[in-house]
């Protein structure tokens, strides 16, 4: 017979806790860590790539581009202000030539043979652009596997793309040294579809890219309207409706960015250190010390789905209407917000004002457009903008500054400023200035200028209130801290 069990004594309970206490942590800790490094679980959507891409096209155009060290493009298009450093074209006694490399820098603008040199260069790359608006445009999402992660090839890539639309004004301004004002708008349209295009399927950083295109391209179209004839107007009129109708819209280019982002976090956990990337603090000097004790108790999944949160959060405020001035974005969720960082949270606005603002003049110039074609038919304006629908416009075009309400017109005539210019004041100054392949600036003599207004009379009162929500009958809003044409942009 069994004698009975004896309890077991205090110290058999303290052996017998302090094994329980050493024991489950050693069970628990390697399921906790691997659950916190297991990889994340993020459900990126399903793309189907056009084939052919315009996309495609586009990067082999901007490939094309000759020559393919320094700013000749761009400079070619720039007006010569004082101060500025231009390089001269490889070309002797008007006599352009391909194998002699650019010239020192000098402070002038390009002749009518340079530019001519420069886009008789170009022209490959511009048909091969051009033979790509006949297909739908997307670029690869950063998610898919056959995308180039490397940052460095987008920099690139972006690069030269900020050429094109450059040459394209190079193309519109000789065309208009001809008289060719229709070939000019045809070029400067381009542009326009080249800077909508590349918000398709883009991240905030090629949407901007874009607007920056569609911004030069869609400003050196105005000069153009007042001598088209009545067909060339209602061309163009149809063309740039189709293009304003096939923006893409901001929250569209926020999906982008969340899944772009997203993707970046998944690359970054391939990384053992992966928590010291996303914890980071630099102290004045920059250097980076470790991650933060928080960084230790959050998992890859964590990470992902609280990028998700906020940007979900930024998304469903970017479809309502644009907010009044002195109105708050919507409230993002500050849960970890010191790991994941900003974001694009705090420049949330900028990004939402600068899409407006995008859409804006495209349709100010679609709307401008209607308006000649119908001068032209009916050798008058129209007194208001609804009997340009539907023959004209299928509706009116709203102001994306305001709540749904159209934008206005006037049929009145109205002086405004067209541009700034920097003339010289007979004084000149010193400043320094670092000129192309210097390593540092150099303290030069340059002429001192004034800016000078020039004016232009328009036939009628075409606006939108603008970012500022105040109607002020289409005064331009003015940043009087700028002294170039970005003063009344």
């Amino acid at each position: 017979m069994k004698s009975p069990r004896q309890p077991l004594g205090r110290a058999e309970k303290w052996c017998l806790a302090a094994t329980l206490l050493c024991a489950v942590p050693l069970v628990v800790a390697p399921i906790w860590w691997q659950h916190q490094n297991a990889d994340a679980v993020v459900n990126f959507p399903a793309v189907k790539m056009p084939n052919p891409n315009a996309y495609d096209f586009t990067v082999s155009a901007a490939n094309q581009l000759v020559p393919t060290e320094g700013r000749h493009i761009e400079y070619s298009i720039w007006r010569y202000k004082a101060g500025d450093w231009i390089p001269k074209m490889p070309i002797g006694a008007n006599a352009p030539s391909s194998s002699t490399g650019p010239a020192p820098s000098q402070q002038r603008a390009y002749s009518l043979p340079e530019k001519t040199w420069l886009l008789n260069q170009n022209a490959p790359a511009l048909k091969t652009l051009r033979q790509g608006f006949a297909f739908p445009f997307l670029q690869p999402p950063p998610y898919e596997a056959s995308s180039d992660p490397d940052p460095t090839s987008d920099a690139s890539r972006w690069r030269n793309w900020r050429r094109m639309p450059s040459l394209l004004l190079l193309e519109a301004q000789l065309k208009r040294e001809r008289g060719d004002w229709s070939g000019a708008l045809d070029s400067c349209l381009d542009g326009v579809r080249l800077g909508t295009d590349m918000a398709r399927g883009a991240e905030l950083q090629g949407a901007q890219l874009g607007q920056m295109c569609e911004s030069m391209t869609r400003a050196e179209a105005w000069p153009s309207l007042s001598h088209l004839t009545l067909a060339q107007a209602r061309r163009a009129s149809l063309r740039m409706q189709v293009l304003q109708n096939g923006r893409v819209r901001f929250a569209q280019t926020l999906r982008e960015e969340k899944w772009a982002r997203q993707a970046e976090m998944v690359r970054a956990f391939r990384d053992p250190n992966w928590r010291n990337v996303f914890n980071r603090d630099t102290d004045g000097n920059g250097n980076r010390s470790s991650f933060r004790w928080r960084g230790a108790f959050i998992s890859k999944q964590e990470v992902v789905d609280i990028l998700g949160r906020n940007m979900d959060a930024q998304i469903a405020q970017a479809k309502s209407s644009y907010p009044k001035r002195g109105q708050s974005a919507a409230a993002i969720p500050p849960s970890l917000n010191s790991i994941l960082g900003s974001g694009v949270s705090e420049s949330e606005s900028d990004w939402r004002t600068g899409f407006a603002q995008a859409e804006t003049q495209g349709a100010l110039l679609m709307t401008a457009l209607a308006l000649q074609t119908f001068q032209l038919e009916h050798k008058k304006f129209p007194k208001t903008l609804n009997e340009l629908v539907p023959r004209y416009l299928k509706s009116v075009p709203l102001d994306p500054f305001s709540d749904n309400q159209p934008l206005r017109y006037k049929p009145q005539t109205q002086r405004y400023i067209e541009d700034i210019r920097q003339i010289p004041t007979g004084r000149s100054t010193i400043k320094d200035i670092l000129s192309p392949g210097a390593r540092r600036s150099v303290k030069t003599r340059i002429p001192d200028t004034r800016p000078q207004f020039e004016y232009s009379i328009w036939p009628y009162t075409l606006y939108s209130i603008g970012s500022d929500g105040r109607d002020d009958g289409g005064k331009p809003i003015e940043n009087a801290g700028e002294t170039t044409s970005a003063r009344f942009r």
